[in-house]
């Protein structure tokens, strides 16, 4: 099996991926990525002050009032954030090319933040390692560090608790002879101990690490829990107002459209009940809760968790944190709805141009004279390339963040630039192939990496 192989196999399952690569292919990253710099809201000026409102609010609390103020203003500017990480330390090779990419071109309009809403409605143990960190030894052999026991394994990352001191220690000792990493973990981990949740420890070291990094000490990068940014302006907005999420929520035509044409969407829910959740994702004992749609009310298959769907009962369950927003009705919210650019993964351009399509149409259920659904762009590419690559000898490896910080030199900043501005989106995607066949096909294939040249040497 060669790689034009494994590439039938993964369009056949990503057309939306297969259609960037096709498209875009030929652009350099940066010139790619440049489209993230324009984007237009179009949605009324009250509904851009609510969103507003609401994450300069989040990001004040996190960060600072005048980080939320710089961040508010470049989005005025270009109504553009990523939803393609998951939220956990920035660790992952997927993540921190796009990243890298992002901070790079940002600097064309001299934009210092790079704005992620980050899914915390993830488990604890989902492969993108939510509890910790990767990195490689000097011999390319992968090690990871925990954060977070398996204790968590299966809980929501919006609803892990923080980690304590003890959890820093345990850290260093697993970092063994790296003393350079240790040194940083320390500066960086010991201070966000008495946090209130994981999910705030994670926004604020990501911040500091992403410090770090060679070229990005001058580089804002804001990690936001996006069920956070989600649930505050449903319970603020949208439960006790009069809007289309309402109508979508708490009107049997908007539900019943729901049902109908969410269907089968990957991050909504499967007609046979074994995938996703209808609105909300219910939560007990620390464990995520598919839930259906039964006559105006979420029941678990079991019949242990039944939620009518009231403004006031699903406002209470929010608020108790009982349930948490579904990945469909977080992207109707805040791409549909607020209009925003969402940068996504390989899956998410798949299946957020068929939200879209769906929005459309309960839009239409729930008011025959209402437009259309906003002209918001769906598949943008902003994460998930491969081309930060270490080396030793003839092998390589995906470096990830970790990697970048051991491993650096004096011209890695300057490396990382030329990368991002001669790398193809086409390579990009290439190199990250294989490992795409190996989600999709659950097979493994010799890992094949394109002729980009490695960032990184041991």
């Amino acid at each position: 099996m060669d790689l034009s192989d494994i590439r039938a196999v993964v369009f056949r399952a990503k057309p939306g991926l297969q259609e960037v690569y096709e498209r875009e292919g030929k652009k350099t990253l940066t010139k790619y990525a440049s489209q993230s710099l324009n984007c237009i809201n179009a949605v009324t000026p009250e509904s851009t002050r609510e969103f507003l409102d609401v994450f300069f609010s989040i990001v004040s609390s996190l960060f600072s009032p005048v980080i939320a103020k710089s961040a508010v203003e470049q989005l005025q500017k270009s109504w553009y954030v990523s939803t393609a990480e998951h939220h956990g330390p920035i660790s992952h090779s997927f993540s921190v090319s796009g990243l890298m990419v992002q901070a790079s071109v940002n600097r064309e309009k001299n934009f210092k933040n790079v704005i992620v809403l980050a899914c915390a409605g993830i488990s604890a143990n989902n492969s993108s390692f939510p509890r910790g960190h990767i990195f490689h030894t000097r011999t390319l052999v992968e090690k990871r560090l925990h954060l977070l026991s398996l204790q968590y394994h299966q809980t929501p990352v919006s609803h892990l608790p923080a980690y304590s001191s003890f959890a820093i220690q345990r850290l260093t000792k697993e970092i063994g002879e790296y003393d350079k990493l240790n040194h940083v973990i320390e500066k960086i981990y010991s201070p966000v101990v008495d946090q209130n949740n994981y999910s705030e420890q994670v926004s604020i070291t990501n911040y500091n690490w992403w410090q770090q990094l060679p070229g990005q000490s001058d580089v804002n990068m804001l990690y936001i829990d996006l069920e956070k940014i989600v649930t505050t302006l449903l319970l603020t907005k949208h439960c006790f107002t009069t809007t289309e999420i309402y109508s979508l929520m708490f009107t049997k035509t908007g539900q019943e459209a729901w049902k109908e044409h969410m269907v089968d969407i990957t991050g909504a829910f499967s007609k046979d009940g074994l995938h996703g959740t209808f609105l909300f994702w219910g939560v007990s004992n620390g464990h995520r809760i598919s839930l259906r749609y039964d006559k105006g009310s979420l029941v678990s298959s079991d019949g242990t968790v039944s939620l009518a769907l009231t403004p006031e009962s699903v406002a209470i369950a929010l608020e108790k944190k009982e349930i948490l927003p579904s990945l469909a009705l977080s992207y109707s919210l805040l791409s549909f709805y607020y209009g925003l650019t969402l940068g996504g993964g390989f899956s998410q351009i798949d299946y957020l141009p068929r939200m879209q399509q769906a929005y459309n149409k309960i839009l239409k259920s729930i008011s025959p004279t209402s437009l259309a659904v906003l002209p918001t762009a769906t598949n943008y590419l902003s994460s998930d390339y491969a081309f930060l690559l270490l080396s030793c000898g003839e092998d390589r490896v995906l470096a990830s963040a970790l990697d970048i910080f051991l491993y650096n030199t004096d011209s890695t900043a300057e490396s990382v630039v030329k990368l991002c501005n001669t790398v193809t989106v086409a390579e990009a995607i290439d190199n990250l192939l294989p490992e795409m066949y190996k989600i999709i096909a659950k097979q493994e294939v010799p890992y094949f990496l394109s002729v980009t040249p490695p960032l990184l040497y041991v």
